[in-house]
């Protein structure tokens, strides 16, 4: 996959800092999960699957709106590519988005250019699933905070869609869409220059902003919704955007 082109955005790389608590948490859900709360000297000889992993997040408490995501290209893998003898075809969104998701997790090698079914290896690597995990924790501690901040994002849009995505039954699964988010930009009065000095925040900056929670620092794919598409936000994608600008210290 080509490296993703870079903006102007700068975004804080404070964020992706593993909190030494949130490491030692992380791992002793890892242990309990492979050990089944037993000897961590005998964990440590065990295996964690990716099939494993939505009961790793549910023994942290994480909400499923950060991870369904992941759930979602976890079950699309055991279902339609594992042991399946396919060539995997990078071409195919939903085959490209779930090798992003297994790259990011598991000890799979995807160095080649071509890969089958048959190489890829569901075992966790525990540094990158802590890697990971460390933001998905960050947002859980803050999860009030996120949730709350993106209500108010969502109601600064003047669409009649956005209007009634604020009710607490949809706000955590709700997307803003381009043309939204120009509205939401133009509802917070960033079209022209901001009172106190502030500059005009362009389209371009803004849709430069959006595409640094697409990625992280090694331009791994964060977001593994097989419905994402184009310039559309997801309170995950929110979430790591406050995280960037410093919001979740």
């Amino acid at each position: 996959m080509p490296p993703r082109k870079k903006g102007a955005f700068a975004a804080s790389k404070e964020f992706e800092k593993l909190d030494p608590e949130i490491e030692d948490e992380i791992l002793e859900a890892y242990f309990k999960c492979v050990g089944g709360g037993g000897d961590d000297e005998e964990a440590k000889d065990q295996d964690l699957h990716l099939d494993e992993l939505p009961s790793l997040f549910d023994a942290l408490k994480i909400p499923q709106c950060f991870t369904n995501d992941i759930k979602q290209a976890i079950d699309y893998y055991y279902r339609a590519i594992s042991q399946k003898n396919i060539t995997i075809d990078r071409t195919n969104s939903r085959q490209n988005i779930t090798m992003d998701m297994i790259n990011s997790f598991t000890i799979t090698s995807t160095s080649t250019e071509v890969i089958t079914s048959n190489d890829i290896l569901d075992i966790v690597d525990i540094d990158k699933l802590i890697k990971y995990t460390n933001r998905l924790v960050k947002f859980r501690n803050h999860f009030s905070h996120i949730k709350a901040n993106w209500k108010l994002f969502l109601d600064s849009s003047n669409s009649s869609s956005s209007s009634s995505s604020s009710s607490s039954s949809n706000v955590e699964s709700f997307r803003l869409y381009l043309p939204e988010l120009k509205a939401v930009k133009t509802s917070l009065g960033l079209d022209n220059d901001l009172h106190h000095g502030g500059a005009i925040l362009s389209d371009s900056f803004m849709i430069d902003m959006l595409g640094c929670c697409q990625y992280d620092s090694n331009e791994r794919l964060l977001n593994y919704d097989f419905n994402k598409g184009g310039a559309c936000v997801t309170i995950k994608d929110f979430a790591e955007i406050l995280g960037r600008i410093g919001e979740l210290d």
